[in-house]
């Protein structure tokens, strides 16, 4: 938990300085947003100057860090108050990066089966024009060609299968619930 007012952090507790590797003196002697990636820093900080001028209430979202530990994914919940008779964001954060590492793993992991469909289907397809061709030709030799290709198509189904049922208890995660679970408990 940390508080922002103006562009400075004014306390941060120590799970703050376990998160970020930083100490709690410097965290508090630097910019609050020289901590924030430079992809994120402008959103981040539109974002808090808004909720302290009254524009933005409660809100929650994901950006990345830059921490002694290297960068690393904060889901915030940040919300507007009054510190010191000034406005503030007072800002719970927790570290998301696995669930983020996670879901980047299962997005390049499904766009990899979508190739891999594409590229059964297509050999599938070639496979079921040879039985074809040789069903309507009624050639001996085209018919035992044929055998092997229907052969050929059962096992690329059950290799699909196999790789369906495998894949079949990894679904993305809503980092969102998760947070907000153990911002509960």
């Amino acid at each position: 938990m940390y508080i922002v007012q103006g562009e400075k952090i004014v306390f941060a507790n120590r799970y703050m300085e376990e998160l970020s590797g930083y100490s709690l003196e410097e965290l508090m002697s630097r910019n609050a947003f020289e901590f924030v990636h430079p992809e994120d820093r402008d959103l981040v900080y539109r974002r808090n100057m808004e909720r302290q001028a009254g524009l933005r209430g409660t809100e929650e979202y994901d950006f990345r860090v830059l921490t002694k530990h290297g960068v690393r994914w904060h889901s915030i919940r940040a919300r507007p108050i009054v510190f010191n008779g000034k406005p503030t964001s007072y800002v719970t954060a927790i570290d998301v990066t696995r669930l983020h590492e996670a879901n980047e793993k299962l997005r390049k992991l499904n766009d990899f089966l979508l190739v891999l469909g594409s590229i059964l289907r297509h050999d599938i397809l070639n496979e079921i024009t040879v039985v074809r061709g040789a069903i309507e030709l009624g050639d001996e030799k085209l018919l035992e060609k044929a055998l092997g290709s229907l052969d050929s198509i059962v096992q690329k189904l059950e290799a699909s299968k196999s790789v369906e049922l495998a894949l079949g208890e990894l679904k993305p995660v809503n980092i969102r619930e998760v947070v907000n679970n153990v911002i509960e408990k």
